[in-house]
C-alpha cells in the first residue's frame, strides 16, 4: 500500500505543476495585453496631443489666413479640414491620417481685419 501512495504523490505533483503552468501562461497572456493596450492609449494620447497643439496653431489665424486653408490639407502627420460655416466662423478638423477619424474638431470665430471693416 505504501507503494502506491508513492506513485499518487508523484502524480499530484505532476497535475499541481501542470496548474501552476496553465496559470502563468494565462498570467503572461493577460501582462502581454496589458502592455499592448498600454502601448496603444499612449499613442493615441500623443496623437490627440499633437491635434491640440495644431487647433491652437490655427486659433492665431486672421480671416485671410484660414480661408487660405479652406478644404484639406496635410500638417504635422494630420489631415486638417477647414470649413467657412459663416463670413467669421471657420469649422476646423483634425483627422487621423491613416484611418481618417476626426481626432478633434472646433469652431473658430475670426474678426474681420480688412482696412474697409476698420474705418
Amino acid at each position: 500500500m505504501i507503494r502506491s501512495r508513492r506513485g499518487m504523490s508523484l502524480i499530484e505533483v505532476v497535475a499541481a505543476l501542470t496548474i501552476l503552468a496553465l496559470a502563468a501562461l494565462a498570467w503572461i497572456g493577460l501582462a502581454r495585453q496589458g502592455m499592448h493596450t498600454l502601448t496603444l492609449a499612449q499613442r493615441h494620447e500623443r496623437q490627440l496631443r499633437d491635434a491640440s497643439t495644431l487647433l491652437v496653431r490655427f486659433s492665431l489665424f486672421t480671416r485671410e489666413d484660414m480661408q487660405a486653408r479652406l478644404g484639406w490639407s496635410g500638417l504635422a502627420g494630420s489631415r486638417t479640414q477647414v470649413q467657412q460655416v459663416a463670413p467669421e466662423l471657420f469649422a476646423v478638423s483634425v483627422l487621423d491620417s491613416a484611418s481618417g477619424a476626426v481626432l478633434l474638431s472646433t469652431t473658430y470665430y475670426t474678426r474681420d481685419t480688412s482696412a474697409a471693416a476698420i474705418h
